[in-house]
């Protein structure tokens, strides 16, 4: 799990946690759909990160955490089919950042160097035109 209940409810609120969580008493978090939508981010998450990195991860990341929490926040809104341009522009930039962990465009410090994502090394090759025979014509 890359983020936590209490995570959630330091982000959002008690209040508005219980409120989007729990149809029978709204001043109350029902902490088994929360822990559901932190279950299924978790593994949205991971299948993000399985192409590039050994799971389970051995560090904590804030990115991830982040992502994790914006992205349960998404569900918690939709679930009550409310969801703000604030809240949807975090979960597509939560999106966003984990497309680019799976492109190796942003690297976790994970691993050690045997297990850490590779990288290609590309090497610059001569022009078959240079310069000086495109001045001869």
């Amino acid at each position: 799990m890359y983020c936590s209940i209490q995570d959630i409810k330091d982000d959002l609120t008690e209040k508005v946690v219980a409120q989007l969580s729990n149809d029978e008493n709204p001043n109350e978090v029902n902490e088994e759909i929360v822990s559901k939508y932190i279950s299924e981010s978790t593994q949205l998450i991971d299948g993000f990160l399985r192409s590039r990195y050994n799971l389970p991860l051995d560090k904590e990341h804030a990115i991830l955490k982040k992502a994790c929490i914006d992205i349960v926040k998404y569900e918690l809104y939709k679930r009550r089919g409310k969801v703000f341009e604030s809240i949807q522009n975090l979960y597509v930039d939560s999106i966003s950042t984990l497309e680019k962990i799976q492109k190796g465009m942003i690297t976790l410090d994970e691993g050690n160097f045997e297990t850490r994502p590779g990288f290609f090394l590309v090497s610059e090759r001569k022009p078959v035109f240079d310069k000086d025979k495109l001045d001869n014509y």
